[in-house]
């Protein structure tokens, strides 16, 4: 629900939504233009990058392929969903530009309010 929340809060600009299952698609496919962010799990979440015709690349997994999925990215938008310390060092690792940080419950409200 934090996360949810907060991408309710938002008056414009960026969306972005840290769900489970049906829900957070539902979510990124009712999006009308501009960003759409995923944060799910397993196959579902790289289906749905891979599905992307242009623009945006977004994956959510866990360990070394979601990091190796933002590394891979030749440039523009960069963000990671992960659990705990990874996700965090990821965001911060970021020179410039949009941190995206998907994680539970505290950690993920603290990270989107230091924006």
């Amino acid at each position: 629900q934090e996360c949810e929340d907060f991408t309710q809060s938002l008056g414009k600009g960026l969306q972005v939504v840290s769900d489970t299952g049906q829900e957070c698609e539902d979510f990124t496919q009712s999006l009308s233009k501009g960003l759409q962010v995923v944060s799910d799990t397993g196959q579902e979440c790289e289906d749905f990058t891979q599905s992307l015709g242009k623009g945006l690349q977004v994956v959510s997994d866990t360990g070394q392929g979601c990091e190796d999925f933002t590394q891979s990215l030749g440039k523009g938008l960069q963000v990671v969903s992960d659990t705990g310390q990874e996700c965090e060092d990821f965001t911060q690792s970021l020179g410039k530009g949009l941190q995206v940080a998907s994680d539970t419950g505290q950690e993920c409200e603290d990270f989107i309010q230091s924006l």
